[in-house]
C-alpha cells in the first residue's frame, strides 16, 4: 500500500517557517488537517485506521530572533492518545474512494480532557502526527477477529510546534490566508480600511483579529456517529499525549 499526505503542497509552505498548531483548554482543530491519500489497498479486504501524535524529541524548544531552536529538556512524556477513524471498518475500495481525514482532531492542554478526539500536547515542544493502519480478515463478517497491523508511519512533513500563541508572524498570517474560515478576518480587515470606523459597522466586523478568526477552523467530518468501536481488538491505553 502507498500512504501520502495530503495537501503536500501547503504542508511545505508551512514547514519554511517551523509550522506552529495552537493548543487551548477547549481544544483546538488542527490548519491544514490531517488527511491521507491512500493508495494500492486490497480493494475487497477490510481496514481501519488510527491518529496519534508523537513528540519528536525530548527538548523544550523556544521562538527567537526569528528561528526556533532547543531550549533544555521537555516535559515528561506519556503515551500518546491513539484516536480511531469515526468511519470503523471499511473495504479497501472504500477508503480509496477518498482521501482519509481525521478533521475532529482537536489540540489541547486540558490534562484532565476525556473527550477521545482530544490530544493533550506540551506547549513549545515538536510534535509529528503517527497513522497507523490495521486489516480484518473478510472470512469473519462481524469482524470479531483480531485487528493486524499492516502500516504504521510518522509524517515529518507535518510536523509542528505546539504553541498557546503564534510565534512567527509569518505562520500567523500564512495561515489567515490559506485557510477558508479565517478569510472573513481579511475581507473585513480590507473594508474597515477603505471606510470610517463607526460602532454600528465595528460591531460587525467579525471576527475581529486573526486569532479570534484561527478558531474558525475546519468542520468535523459529516459522519452521524461518534468514533467507531472496533470489536475484537485489545485497545491501547487511552492516556493523555505529551
Amino acid at each position: 500500500m502507498r500512504i501520502s499526505l495530503a495537501k503536500e503542497d501547503l504542508w511545505r509552505q508551512f514547514n519554511e517557517f517551523t509550522n506552529e498548531m495552537i493548543i487551548t483548554k477547549n481544544g483546538r482543530n488542527l490548519f491544514p488537517c490531517l488527511e491521507f491519500k491512500v493508495e494500492d489497498l486490497s480493494p475487497f479486504e477490510f481496514y481501519t485506521f488510527t491518529l496519534q501524535i508523537d513528540r519528536i524529541d525530548s527538548n523544550r524548544h523556544k521562538f527567537q530572533g526569528g528561528e526556533w531552536s532547543s531550549n533544555g529538556p521537555g516535559e515528561p512524556c506519556g503515551p500518546s492518545r491513539v484516536v480511531w477513524h469515526p468511519s470503523g471498518v471499511k473495504s479497501g475500495a472504500d477508503w480509496m474512494k477518498r482521501d482519509v481525514c481525521f478533521d475532529r482532531i482537536k489540540l489541547t492542554n486540558n490534562v484532565g480532557v476525556t473527550d477521545p478526539n482530544h490530544i493533550v500536547l506540551h506547549s513549545m515542544h515538536k510534535y509529528a502526527p503517527t497513522l497507523s493502519v490495521y486489516q480484518y480478515s473478510t472470512c469473519d463478517p462481524n469482524f470479531e477477529g483480531l485487528a493486524t497491523p499492516v502500516f504504521q508511519r510518522t509524517f515529518g512533513s507535518a510536523a509542528f510546534v505546539a504553541v498557546t500563541a503564534y510565534q512567527n508572524n509569518n505562520v500567523k498570517n500564512l495561515k489567515v490566508e490559506k485557510n477558508k474560515y479565517a478569510r472573513g478576518f481579511r475581507n473585513e480587515r480590507k473594508r474597515s480600511s477603505s471606510s470610517p470606523e463607526t460602532p454600528e459597522n465595528s460591531a460587525k466586523m467579525m471576527p475581529q483579529n486573526p486569532e479570534e478568526a484561527l478558531q474558525m477552523q475546519q468542520p468535523w467530518c459529516t459522519f452521524p456517529y461518534p468514533p467507531s468501536v472496533i470489536p475484537g481488538y485489545n485497545y491501547p491505553y487511552y492516556g493523555y499525549g505529551c
